[in-house]
């Protein structure tokens, strides 16, 4: 069965980074090969990126256009502020428990898709799962999302080159969305659940 547990998983770093200026340090070279990971398993499970054009774009054909490439809107590296609020807020000042400062996501037509990614990542040998949330699962409470679902990955990205860029113990997330959720959120509704985030302190 390839469906994401619905417990999370015990995050298992050899040396975990504790340092939130080394992680922003990192930050660049991480996001840039991330990217680069997430093609491969898009690829290989009809995965869409979104679009600038606030559609969605398939990466099986923006593999071989690039001009299609030019439009994809990759995620961002997490903001300072919105760090250093979860840093201290949520963890207590341990920035080693920050997973999500290089962050990217996939957008999938159906479940099936979803878990042919899953299996993907699973048995990618340049890359190691940490912790899975799977918040599709009925039994993930609702109120800690704002009714919000996906299945989101955190990982460590162990190939040869980024073991020789010295980022292999950085971890990053990768999040899994169905396209009936991908298509409903918006900026206001980011506001929203801004707005409810900061009314659980979290």
């Amino acid at each position: 069965d390839a469906r994401a547990p619905s417990v999370e998983s015990t995050v298992d770093i050899t040396i975990p980074i504790t340092d939130l200026n080394e992680l922003y340090l990192q930050s660049p070279v991480v996001q840039c090969t991330l990217r680069n990971k997430i093609k491969e398993w898009a690829r290989v499970s009809n995965g869409y990126f979104r679009s600038t054009n606030k559609g969605f774009i398939s990466w099986v054909e923006a593999a071989e256009n690039l001009e299609l490439q030019t439009k994809i809107k990759w995620a961002k590296v997490k903001s300072t502020s919105r760090a250093v609020q979860k840093q201290v807020r949520t963890y207590k000042g341990d920035a080693s428990r920050l997973l999500d400062i290089c962050r990217q996501n996939i957008v999938f037509e159906t479940i099936g898709d979803l878990e042919k990614c899953m299996e993907a990542m699973g048995s990618d040998p340049e890359a190691i799962l940490v912790r899975i949330k799977n918040r599709l699962d009925p039994q993930y409470p609702f109120t800690m999302t704002a009714g919000y679902r996906d299945v989101c990955v955190s990982l460590r990205m162990t190939s040869a080159e980024a073991i020789g860029l010295h980022i292999d113990n950085h971890v990053c997330e990768v999040q899994l969305v169905l396209r009936d959720f991908a298509e409903i959120q918006s900026d206001d509704g980011h506001h929203r659940y801004v707005a409810f985030r900061d009314q659980r302190a979290i």
